[in-house]
C-alpha cells in the first residue's frame, strides 16, 4: 500500500483522542519536501491546543513516537521530522482536506 493510501487511510478509518495526528500531518504537508522541526510542529500543536499545554510540554507528546514508530508514517531525520513518501499538489490538498474534517470532529 502506498504511503498516501496509508495516510488517507488514518486520517479515515484511525482512532483519535485528540487533534494531534492530523495536525501533525496537516502541518507536514505544508511545508516544502514535508519536512519540519520538532519544535515547529510542537508550536503548531500547541497553536490548536492553547487551553492545553506551552509548545515546550507539546515536545514530550506521544503524537511523535506512535507516528514515527508505531504507524511508521513519519521519520525522524536528526531533530526533525518526515513524512514518508512523495505526494502530488492533488493528494496533498485531499489529505489536508481530511485533516481539516478530521480536526473539526474532534
Amino acid at each position: 500500500m502506498s504511503y498516501f493510501n496509508l495516510l488517507k487511510d488514518q486520517l479515515t478509518k484511525g482512532h483519535f483522542n485528540a487533534n494531534y495526528k492530523p495536525r501533525f500531518i496537516c502541518h507536514l504537508l505544508g511545508k516544502p519536501d514535508f519536512i519540519d522541526t520538532k519544535e515547529n510542529i510542537a508550536i503548531s500543536l500547541s497553536e490548536v491546543n492553547p487551553d492545553k499545554k506551552h509548545p515546550y510540554f507539546m515536545t514530550h507528546n506521544t503524537v511523535f513516537d506512535v507516528l514515527t514508530n508505531r504507524l511508521g508514517l513519519v521519520e525522524k531525520i536528526g531533530d526533525s521530522y518526515k513524512l514518508k513518501g512523495n505526494f502530488s499538489e492533488s493528494q496533498v490538498s485531499e489529505l489536508k482536506a481530511l485533516c481539516k474534517i478530521k480536526m473539526e470532529d474532534l
